[in-house]
């Protein structure tokens, strides 16, 4: 028998000393892996059920756990205490403070899922949105009781001399009431002022649209017993119940109505007389108004098709489509603002999708109001 001399060839046998440290010592290879095998196996749990969350959620159009149904919360609960229960045993690497533990990974991520709701002042209605959510007026914006010339004042601006009046007053600022008197005569410009003065800003036209959604815009004919919901024909009264301000002292000319006194011109998020009434401005503009859309462009045309956003893209001169309730859009050379919504003479072409892009920032009229956004 051959006998190997193991110092010769640089080794040695451990001692008694070192066995010990190395049956005792602090660090065990195989059972921190089973740890953290355990780990990664609440983690992939925990990712699986999430996974159904946001998808559920996602379906559902909201993001929010707070709308879940009762059941989902409970199970969702389940897991948490699950996985806290669990984690709690485990040593250091892979404790409920690491940050790649199964506990913290719920915590961020349902952390990331939580967007709560922007929570509107009461003169302000929420809209849903891809881009998170914001707030717009819930009446058409009018002059407070501060301004010089409002209607409980001299009477609401007859004209842009009067607005810059009201804009020079320190204490003059835009409101959201209802019954209040729609503020005409001002321009594009002189609006975003004007909601810079209340600490709000104009609506994007993406963000009009989004308000403007739901509020009724059926009608295509004039009913003539005043049963139409939003104030679109002017010739035969307004809407049953609403109010008419008459802004120029002459009660045979009355055309705007109070904001909210048409009850029924409502749109789902809650805001009032989005379609018809006054043209209101948004904030977006344009150099090419012909270049926006396809079709047989002239002036007036039908609406024929708009993207996702509300912005008009097809138009017809001689047809139109019921899924746009023979809304229209204007246009002219040069540039122009936006105006949403149709005025109070306008009939079927007002509406949700109608677009005038017919008058340069710098106009104003009686028929032009505004709302603000935040």
């Amino acid at each position: 028998m051959k006998i190997i001399d193991l110092r010769n060839r640089g080794l040695k046998s451990a001692t008694p000393d070192e066995k010990t440290n190395k049956d005792v010592g602090v660090k065990h290879p195989p059972r921190r892996k089973w740890k953290q095998l355990i780990a990664i196996v609440l983690i992939v749990i925990v990712s699986y059920y999430i996974g159904g969350f946001v998808l559920n959620f996602m379906r559902a159009g909201t993001l929010d756990p707070t709308s879940a149904p009762a059941s989902t919360m409970k199970t969702l609960q389940e897991i948490y205490d699950y996985v806290t229960t669990r984690t709690s045993n485990l040593d250091a690497t892979v404790s409920s403070r690491s940050s790649h533990s199964a506990a913290n990974v719920w915590t961020q991520t349902t952390r990331k899922l939580t967007k709560p709701q922007i929570e509107c002042p009461s003169d302000m209605v929420y809209v849903n949105s891809d881009g998170g959510g914001f707030c717009i007026d819930k009446y058409e914006a009018s002059p407070n009781s501060n301004c010089t010339h409002s209607y409980s004042g001299t009477g609401n601006p007859a004209d842009q001399a009067e607005t810059l009046v009201n804009l020079d007053d320190s204490d003059c600022a835009p409101q959201s009431v209802s019954g209040g008197a729609p503020w005409i005569s001002i321009s594009q410009g002189q609006a975003a002022l004007a909601c810079a003065k209340a600490g709000k800003r104009l609506p994007t036209n993406k963000e009009w649209f989004y308000a403007a959604l739901g509020t009724p815009d059926y009608d295509a004919a004039d009913p003539a017993d005043n049963s139409e919901e939003c104030h679109i024909w002017n010739s035969t009264g307004g809407p049953s119940g609403s109010t008419y301000i008459d802004h120029d002292d002459d009660a045979n000319n009355a055309e705007a109505i109070a904001s909210g006194s048409a009850s029924s011109c409502v749109s789902t998020a809650g805001a009032y007389d989005m379609v018809g009434n006054v043209w209101e401005w948004v904030s977006d503009s344009t150099t090419d108004a012909a270049g926006l859309v396809t079709g047989e462009v002239s002036t007036p045309d039908y609406i024929m098709g708009v993207d996702g956003d509300g912005m008009v893209r097809e138009v017809s001169d001689t047809l139109d489509n019921a899924n746009y309730n023979e809304d229209m859009f204007w246009y002219a050379a040069g540039n122009r603002g936006f105006l949403r919504g149709g005025r109070w003479s306008d009939g079927a072409d007002a509406g949700v999708f109608s677009l005038y892009l017919s008058g340069a920032p710098s106009r104003t009229s009686t028929d032009l109001g505004f709302r603000c956004a935040q």
